[in-house]
C-alpha cells in the first residue's frame, strides 16, 4: 500500500510542476466522509464486501492525508451484527467529521 500512495503523492507532485490542477486537502476530506458514509450504509444493508471495500479506502485516503502532514483518527471503527465495519466516530486534524 506504502508504493501505491507514494505513486499518487509523486503524481500530484508532478501536476503541480506542471501547474495542473491537483486534489486539494477539502477534496481529499469530502472522499473520507463519503467512503465513510458507504461504508456505514453498506454495514446496515449488510453488504461485506462493498463494505470492506469502503474501508479500504477510507485507510488509504487516511495514509494519503498523514503524508500531506494531517494528523487523522480515522480507525475508530466496530463489527456489527452482520460482520461488516462501521465507523462511528472520525477526526482530521481535530475536527470531527459529520458521518
Amino acid at each position: 500500500m506504502l508504493d501505491i500512495i507514494k505513486e499518487i503523492l509523486y503524481n500530484e507532485y508532478r501536476k503541480q510542476e506542471r501547474g495542473e490542477n491537483k486534489m486539494n486537502f477539502e477534496e481529499i476530506k469530502v472522499k473520507v466522509i463519503q467512503s465513510i458514509w458507504r461504508m456505514n450504509q453498506q454495514a446496515e444493508q449488510g453488504d461485506v464486501n462493498r463494505n470492506r471495500v469502503n474501508y479500504g479506502a477510507v485507510q488509504a485516503y487516511g495514509d494519503i492525508l498523514r503524508c500531506m502532514g494531517h494528523d487523522t483518527e480515522l480507525n475508530n471503527c466496530w463489527e456489527n451484527d452482520k460482520g461488516c465495519l462501521v465507523i462511528d466516530s472520525a477526526k482530521i486534524d481535530g475536527e470531527a467529521l459529520p458521518i
